[in-house]
C-alpha cells in the first residue's frame, strides 16, 4: 500500500491541473463564442441601419425632400454657434 500513497499524490495533482486547464480553456472558448455572437449582431444592426437609411433616402426622393440638409438649416446641437465677433448669441 506504500506505493499507492506514493503515486496517489502526483496523480491527483496532475489530474487537478488537467481539470483546471480544461475549465480555463472551455471558459475562453465560451468568451470567444460570445464575442463572435456579439460581432455578428453588430453587423446585422449595421446592415439593417444601412437598409433603413437607403429606404428613407428613396422615400425622401419620391416626396421631393432634399436628401442633404445644409448646416444653416440643421445646426448641430453639439456645436455652439458663434456670431462674427466669436461670441455665442
Amino acid at each position: 500500500m506504500k506505493w499507492l500513497n506514493e503515486w496517489a499524490k502526483p496523480v491527483f495533482v496532475v489530474s487537478v491541473i488537467g481539470v483546471l486547464a480544461n475549465c480555463a480553456s472551455q471558459r475562453f472558448d465560451d468568451m470567444d463564442l460570445r464575442f463572435v455572437r456579439m460581432d455578428s449582431r453588430l453587423r446585422v444592426i449595421e446592415q439593417r441601419t444601412f437598409e433603413m437609411n437607403t429606404r428613407l433616402s428613396r422615400i425622401e426622393g419620391h416626396l421631393g425632400i432634399p436628401a442633404t440638409v445644409s448646416e444653416n438649416e440643421n445646426p448641430s446641437i453639439y456645436r455652439k454657434e458663434t456670431n462674427s465677433d466669436g461670441n455665442i448669441p
